[in-house]
């Protein structure tokens, strides 16, 4: 009987303990299933919490692109302004500096001895206008930087005057001049480069005015061995002002600042002629057409195409002129900068002429404002 009890006793044990290590696995199994559970959550979590971190980043670093773009662009607008306003200093301040200089030439000239009026009294650069030595010769003047003031010849030929200019510089080949403008000086033409005098003086240094020049290929000679179409080059530096009426002539100004003078009906009837000297020829040209146009070449590379041009400058012209004009002249076309349709380098301003043919005289033009005329494409 105390066997059969041990038995019992020793079974339940068992059993316990069988029932007792079922329920561990079960409770592990749980435990296990729960941190499993859990961890899936987590990660969930964490995945979520990573995308939107990611997409925070990349908005940011968009927005941040946008903000440095802007930025950019706000410098490149600065510096552009800066580069204009220091650009307009310095015109401004050369063009002071200029009329400073031409003030201090004119009270030397009225203070200097009638002695230094003697022919052969100074050497250097022509002289201010008005001094003349007993041949009626331009005196030479004191070096400015390479440039040179009007000459003091007024007569009506040129050839007077270039051999000795000839003798300042080899490049001096003709003589050109306007009446009723400050337009009478030497025209100049390097043998290699179109505009080498572009920055330079009749002393070929640096210079603000500059000279008038022509290109290399431009033939010089009597009038039956010019080119086609002499085109010859001036600064204006001071008759420019932005989509403003050019001024007419006046005192001081240099180089092509007067040639906007032909922007008036009135000026081009008073003042129709252009005389052009070379060693070989006194010259008179009659003006057949004042325009503005865009900067380019269409009235420059002229030749064999002489037609097409003389009816472009027609109609682009300002004023109609009774001057009959064919392919058989030889025209002179003066070129100068202009800003008057706008704050643009892409302007030019042409006044083009042709040479007196034989048996014509000077006399009265007639000159009328062209309602028609066609304007340049180049408004800044």
């Amino acid at each position: 009987m105390a066997e059969n009890i041990k038995e019992m006793t020793e079974e339940r044990r068992a059993e316990r303990a069988k029932v007792y290590r079922r329920r561990r696995i079960l409770v592990g199994a749980g435990v296990v299933a729960l941190c499993v559970a859990v961890g899936v959550g987590v990660n969930a979590m964490e995945t979520a919490q990573a995308a939107e971190a990611l997409q925070t980043a990349l908005t940011a670093a968009e927005t941040r692109q946008a903000e440095r773009q802007q930025d950019a662009a706000l410098a490149v607008r600065e510096n552009r302004t800066v580069a204009e306003t220091n650009l307009t200093a310095y015109v401004e301040e050369a063009a002071k500096e200029a009329e400073t200089a031409l003030a201090k030439a004119a009270a030397a000239k009225q203070s200097a001895p009638a002695a230094n009026l003697s022919a052969g009294a100074s050497t250097g650069l022509p002289a201010n206008p008005g001094m003349t030595n007993a041949a009626g010769r331009a005196l030479s003047a004191s070096q400015t930087g390479g440039n040179f003031r009007a000459s003091a010849y007024n007569g009506v030929t040129g050839v007077g005057n270039l051999s000795y200019y000839q003798s300042l510089n080899s490049d001096v080949k003709a003589w050109l001049r306007i009446p009723g403008t400050n337009i009478n000086y030497p025209v100049l033409q390097n043998a290699y480069e179109d505009h080498y005098y572009l920055h330079r003086g009749l002393d070929r240094g640096q210079s603000y005015y500059g000279v008038l020049w022509t290109q290399t290929a431009t033939q010089f000679g009597s009038g039956a061995s010019l080119s086609s179409n002499t085109v010859i080059y001036g600064h204006n530096w001071k008759n420019c002002k932005w989509n403003a009426a050019p001024a007419t002539y006046y005192a001081g100004q240099q180089m092509f600042e007067s040639l906007l003078s032909y922007h008036y009906t009135g000026w081009a009837e008073q003042y129709p002629y252009i005389y052009y000297s070379t060693p070989s020829e006194e010259m008179t040209f009659v003006i057949f057409a004042c325009f503005y146009t865009e900067g380019t070449t269409w009235y420059i590379n002229a030749e064999g195409n002489i037609d097409s041009v003389i009816s472009e400058a027609q109609s682009r012209s300002r004023h109609t002129f009774g001057v009959d004009v064919n392919s058989s002249d030889k025209l002179l076309t003066l070129s100068t900068c202009t800003r008057y349709y706008g704050n643009t380098d892409n302007q030019r301003f042409v006044v083009m002429a042709r040479l007196l043919r034989p048996g014509e005289t000077i006399g009265p033009v007639s000159v009328s404002y062209n309602p028609n005329h066609r304007q340049p494409n180049v408004w800044g």
